[in-house]
């Protein structure tokens, strides 16, 4: 059996953004759960997020259920959230990503730094980098799905 792909995840942004337009709530994304759930079952995925750096994964699961909307949604996203791999790296997050030994793999964050663009650009993976705001688009998750939906078509 293929290795599934690995989705680098970012959290502020993505994970986490307002519900709707004009909003300054900062609360788990809209279909955020859903979008847990489809990425575990189709990627290895790992924490892309200064809240996970240092390869322990509980401050950002910590964080993430902070930012749920109630009870029940804590626990459905605590649960999907320690299924996610810890990441270590200093500042930039492609340190890790361009060392990472599968080379199949999609990178979702809001606003990667000018020398993390770079850095893939310089290693020919620029077009690996899905960009998802859903501080300006609350909806953003869901496009994310399609797009990878897409993204995974095209690799078999």
């Amino acid at each position: 059996m293929k290795d599934r792909p690995t989705l680098f995840l970012d959290v502020d942004g993505v994970l986490l953004g307002h519900p709707e337009r004009g909003s300054s709530v900062y609360q788990l994304a809209n279909h955020g759960l859903a979008f847990l759930r489809f990425a575990l079952a189709r990627f290895q995925v790992a924490w892309a997020t200064t809240h996970c750096r240092h390869g322990d994964s509980r401050p950002v699961v910590d964080y993430l259920g902070d930012h749920a909307r109630n009870e029940a949604e804590r626990d459905r996203l605590t649960e999907l959230a320690m299924q996610v791999r810890p990441t270590a790296f200093n500042v930039c997050k492609t340190e890790m990503i361009l060392r990472h030994p599968n080379d199949q793999w999609v990178w979702i964050d809001d606003a990667p730094l000018a020398s993390e663009i770079e850095a893939l650009r310089a290693e020919g993976c620029h077009d690996q980098l899905l960009r998802v705001n859903t501080c300006r688009q609350p909806d953003d998750l869901r496009r994310a799905m399609r797009d990878l939906r897409s993204l995974l078509e095209l690799e078999n």
